[in-house]
């Protein structure tokens, strides 16, 4: 029996519950989630997410090794400054005259012709010397076939070495001793028959 107008008391206790989370607070909470999975990605070593494969890379060559070519100086262009007359040893009559450039400087006989692609009709180089002996010369770095004429210092043609080849380092030599050289285009003694023992007047 139960006294009449009190309820029975439940045998069930009550569970309390926690505050309610705002909204803010949940914003907070999934920040600091993004933030430590973001962390633990960046931890992870390079390659290790994908395929399962792994990469790898050579490191990157600086600019003096990825570009090793070496760039020539730009073509020289020709200076006149002089003429030369090429004098038959038969009749002492003019074969033919030509432009000249001097190379009269320890400079300008070491670098000659190098580096010119083409020579201008009826011009020519005149190496002066500062002796006369054997003389020996190259085709380093020139680039257009050549005669070379050796000339003593009497004015006298020597010998001629006709049709070098470029860009080679064999000696072209002079036959006897040589105050003088002078170098013109290939085939330039040959088309006006201009020859060993001929004269040159400059």
């Amino acid at each position: 029996m139960s006294v009449k107008g009190k309820k029975p008391k439940s045998s069930k206790s009550k569970i309390k519950k926690g505050p309610k989370m705002s909204i803010r607070q949940y914003v907070l909470v999934g920040i600091m989630m993004l933030a430590m999975i973001g962390f633990i990605f960046s931890s992870l070593p390079a390659g290790t997410l994908g395929s399962g494969r792994t990469t790898s890379s050579a490191p990157k060559p600086n600019k003096s090794q990825t570009n090793t070519s070496t760039t020539a100086p730009s073509e020289p262009q020709f200076k006149e400054e002089g003429s030369l007359r090429f004098v038959s040893a038969v009749d002492n009559g003019e074969i033919r005259s030509i432009k000249i450039e001097l190379a009269d400087t320890e400079g300008e006989r070491a670098r000659g012709m190098m580096y010119r692609k083409s020579i201008p009709t009826d011009t020519g180089m005149l190496f002066i010397m500062e002796t006369q002996k054997l003389q020996s010369f190259y085709m380093r770095n020139t680039y257009v076939s050549l005669d070379i004429i050796f000339i003593d210092e009497n004015k006298k043609i020597v010998n001629i070495a006709k049709e070098t080849v470029p860009l080679t380092e064999t000696n072209v030599s002079s036959t006897g001793p040589a105050k003088y050289v002078l170098e013109v285009a290939a085939g330039y003694t040959d088309a006006y028959g201009i020859k060993a023992g001929d004269l040159v007047d400059f």
